[in-house]
């Protein structure tokens, strides 16, 4: 067979192979477009069955929408609180509902640290007296009230340090009197049985002024206050911090001498009075019952 013939048979395999292909193809793309033909036409009519049934119930699904809005703008103080909160507690400093004042002023958050700082400086008086009547109402006793009074002077003699140290030990003669009357000689350095006790509760359970200050100071109350202080680790994450340890505190192992770790000992302090309140009063109702 000549040279010439022969590369025109090749080329006639070729070609026969690619249109075979290309058949092949064709064959595939029609199955395709009409698999989505098919498709589409049940998704039309599955749509159209939506859209009738939406506007069946339209009526409801308005009203759903504006409980929802109603849900949400009710609460968007609460989130705003919330994230206000934390950007408070990432500062060093905890929250209080004293300070709704001070969220209502609040614009934004990159000096939050210097207005709290001037914020408690200059409503130093209407704090301690928010606080002290908030310590009355759990029927706390003189020498508890003149030991909160005596705290607020050195706070303005600018003797930090002093708070902590005469607050804490305040914590357990309180508990003791409260929660541990037949037994008074209990081991109840840290609180644990209340810490526990509280985290267990139903939140119906726990009083209003608990409840207000929210999670984040129980939190502080279990997980950091009465943590013991027993590595070098420990020991220096402690330092790093102005919200007091009682174990670190009472024990010498950080001086806790600055403005904002003195409001906060008289925050977290408050907390755990009102916390002890709630619970004894919660056992006075059992008793009772």
């Amino acid at each position: 067979m000549p040279k010439q013939e022969g590369k025109i048979l090749q080329a006639a395999a070729g070609l026969r192979s690619a249109v075979q292909s290309m058949h092949q193809l064709g064959l595939a793309a029609a199955q395709l477009l009409e698999k989505f033909q098919s498709d589409y036409t049940r998704l039309t009519v599955a749509t159209e069955g939506l859209a009738a049934q939406i506007r069946e119930h339209q009526p409801t699904i308005n009203r759903i929408a504006q409980v929802f809005s109603e849900y949400f703008n009710r609460w968007e103080p609460v989130f705003a609180k919330h994230q206000t909160n934390r950007e408070i507690l990432a500062l060093g400093w905890l929250p209080h509902p004293f300070q709704t004042e001070l969220h209502n002023e609040i614009a934004e958050l990159t000096d939050l640290d210097e207005k709290l700082s001037n914020f408690y400086e200059n409503n130093l008086a209407a704090f301690e007296i928010s606080l002290t009547k908030n310590l009355e109402k759990c029927g706390c006793d003189d020498i508890l009230l003149s030991r909160v009074t005596y705290c607020f002077r050195s706070y303005r003699d600018g003797q930090f340090s002093q708070i902590p140290c005469a607050l804490f030990p305040e914590i357990e003669r309180y508990a003791r009197e409260n929660l541990y009357t037949e037994n008074p000689f209990s081991n109840i350095t840290s609180l644990r049985d209340v810490r526990d006790t509280i985290s267990s509760l139903p939140l119906s359970y726990l009083t209003a002024p608990v409840l207000e200050r929210g999670f984040y100071l129980f939190k502080i109350f279990d997980e950091h206050l009465y943590k013991s202080i027993k590595t070098t680790e420990q020991w220096k994450a402690a330092r790093k911090i102005d919200i007091p340890n009682r174990h670190a505190a009472l024990h010498g192992l950080v001086v806790y001498d600055s403005a904002k770790s003195s409001i906060n000992t008289f925050i977290i302090f408050e907390y755990a009075i009102l916390s002890i309140h709630a619970l004894a009063s919660l056992e006075d109702a059992e008793t009772a019952a």
